[in-house]
């Protein structure tokens, strides 16, 4: 027979004390820089000793098999876990270009968990977070609808993905108090009591094994939440909270799972790092990966390695907005060591067969109906379509978003208009247009704010953008022109409405709160704005505005706000399922 561990109480707890103790902050810093020097440098001895050519290409193997099956098995049981990640409250099916229409949907998922369920009981259910934001669903209801639909498809367990905290700490305890799943999260802390705001983990029982789900949150998706929606919460990097847990949970537990809103290339840093985790389900980043990938454990650099039968920790992500589901296999023997693992991705569309008395159909009907009938009103049309594709958006200025900036400029009255390019959620496609679809190309409830700013603080603004491209957020324009010289790292060429910019002259600029506040390097864009004025409209109105103004037609800009030298080159992103590996996870460095 397997080992079977002494189990622990199902959801707990863990406070600071053992690992975020009350020292001085300096001395946190301090203790956290040097372990990762530490960490660096067994890192760089590692890959010399593991690898001739000293850059370890061995390190992540994508199972060669294309149906994603690693091992031979004589298993005492059969694991199958179905994971998603970054719904954004896409609840209905959608279009999505390059990809297929009529996709997705949260009724169509839950026929897809009753099939699974049927041909193996043995299952869990995980999400890596971001279930809210994204559509009407979102901004009329606030998650309620989210959480009864994922409720009724039988969810074990989601974690914190940044756009929870789009309403706040306080809507997220509401919306989980009738929740049949935890939002299960190890790293945020109160500021006052210390104490964790969510449960950090939770215990389940699957065929005699048991089994412990963490979760976390990790730095990026952390930074990008609302500096307003941060107050009185206090952030631990998963490095330094997850291993005295681990440790803990290892010793009670067969099989050892985390949820993680950290972005793919933040989970392959947790899982090369971080020893103990059998498999990660991620989120935040939008990642295809067709089949599992597994990271290696490096004895010198894990010196505790994941001694699971793998050698290493599996990492998942399923892409998003609920277009797949990702399902693994996990073959565990008496020992409960997983012998062999198969995993691949599971597209949801019309061969979905949705039946009429399906509970989640009739859920999100219901709620539907409720939205039509506040955003079904047809305001205008759209003449062409507007894609805003992910891979782009933060590259450069695309139609869509110097459609949204000229609205704005034009309704505050403006010299230009910026925005982060993450503020705009989805594309526009040419013909009718309606409310509904305007929440969902602008569902944050970010209010339009004007300010003063000199022609040399533009150029300032500017420069730190250009100084940065490639590790900060893009930026979305209207009312200029100029040249980044990415060689060089300058920006030059700067036209307002066709002419030089004026260094003394000042300039009227219009943008969103979500930037004065403070967020998406708004701090420093805005440093030396004056008269900064939040007239309170949200972002929509002036879509709306422009629509009245344009006889009830949006035109996409013909223009192009930004010149690079050298030229930039935009990787052209094909459908997965191609014979083309655009999209397939190469094995990280």
């Amino acid at each position: 027979m397997f080992t079977h561990r002494r189990k622990n109480i199902g959801e707990a707890k863990v406070g600071l004390t053992t690992h975020h103790s009350r020292v001085p902050p300096f001395i946190e810093k301090l203790r956290f820089f040097r372990l990762r020097f530490f960490r660096l440098l067994l890192f760089l001895f590692s890959l010399i000793l593991s690898s001739p050519c000293g850059i370890g290409a061995a390190q992540i193997p994508v199972p060669a098999s294309a149906s994603g099956s690693v091992g031979l098995t004589t298993a005492t049981a059969t694991l199958t876990i179905l994971y998603s990640n970054d719904t954004h409250s896409h609840l209905l099916p959608f279009d999505l270009p390059k990809f297929g229409k009529n996709v997705g949907g949260i009724s169509r998922r839950y026929e897809y968990f009753k099939q699974v369920r049927s041909q193996n009981p043995i299952l869990m259910i995980l999400d890596g977070g971001d279930i809210f934001q994204g559509s009407p669903f979102y901004s009329f209801f606030k998650g309620e609808v989210d959480v009864k639909a994922f409720t009724l498809c039988g969810y074990d367990a989601t974690t914190l993905g940044n756009h929870e905290l789009d309403d706040g700490i306080s809507n997220i305890l509401e919306q989980y108090k009738k929740s049949g799943f935890p939002m299960i999260c190890s790293n945020i802390f109160d500021h006052d009591t210390r104490e964790p705001v969510f449960p950090q983990f939770k215990m389940f029982d699957r065929a005699g094994r048991s089994i412990a789900v963490l979760g976390c949150i990790g730095s990026e998706a952390w930074s990008v939440v609302s500096n307003n929606r941060r107050k009185g919460l206090d952030f631990v990097d998963p490095e330094i909270c997850l291993p005295p847990l681990i440790k803990k949970l290892r010793q009670e537990s067969d099989l050892l799972i985390l949820l993680s809103h950290a972005g793919y290339s933040g989970d392959v840093e947790l899982a090369s790092s971080v020893s103990g985790i059998d498999l990660i389900v991620g989120g935040h980043t939008n990642t295809f990966i067709e089949h599992p990938v597994l990271v290696k454990s490096r004895p010198l650099f894990v010196p505790n390695r994941t001694d699971n039968g793998l050698g290493g920790t599996l990492v998942v992500q399923a892409f998003k907005w609920g277009y797949y589901v990702g399902r693994i296999d996990l073959d565990l023997g008496t020992d409960s060591r997983i012998l062999a693992y198969r995993g691949d991705l599971h597209p949801l569309d019309a061969s979905t067969k949705v039946p009429f008395d399906s509970p989640v159909e009739r859920l999100v009907s219901a709620y539907d109906e409720r939205i039509r009938a506040l955003t079904g009103q047809v305001i205008g049309e759209c003449t062409e379509d507007m894609p805003y594709p992910e891979e782009e958006k933060h590259l450069h200025d695309l139609p869509l978003g110097t459609l949204v900036c000229d609205a704005l400029r034009d309704f505050g009255g403006g010299d230009i208009a910026i925005v982060n390019s993450g503020s705009i959620r989805d594309a526009l496609f040419a013909g009718p247009v309606t409310m509904g679809r305007l929440y969902s190309v602008l569902p944050f409830d970010n209010t339009i704010v004007t300010l003063s700013m000199a022609g040399s603080q533009l150029h300032a603004m500017l420069q730190f953008i250009c100084a940065n491209y490639g590790r900060i957020t893009g930026y979305q324009y209207s009312g200029l022109t100029f040249t980044f010289d990415l060689d060089k790292r300058e920006v030059r060429d700067i036209l307002i409405h066709g002419k030089p910019l004026d260094e003394s002259k000042n300039y009227r600029v219009v943008t969103i709160s979500y930037l004065t506040d403070g967020n998406q390097n708004g701090n420093m864009l805005f440093k030396d704005a004056r008269n900064i004025v939040d007239a309170g409209y949200f972002m929509r109105e002036a879509l709306v505005e422009m629509l009245k103004k344009n006889s009830h037609r949006l035109v996409p800009p013909k223009a192009e706000v930004m010149t690079f030298v050298p030229p930039l080159v935009i990787p052209e992103t094909e459908k997965p399922g191609n014979t083309t590996d655009s999209l397939r996870i190469p094995p990280p460095n």
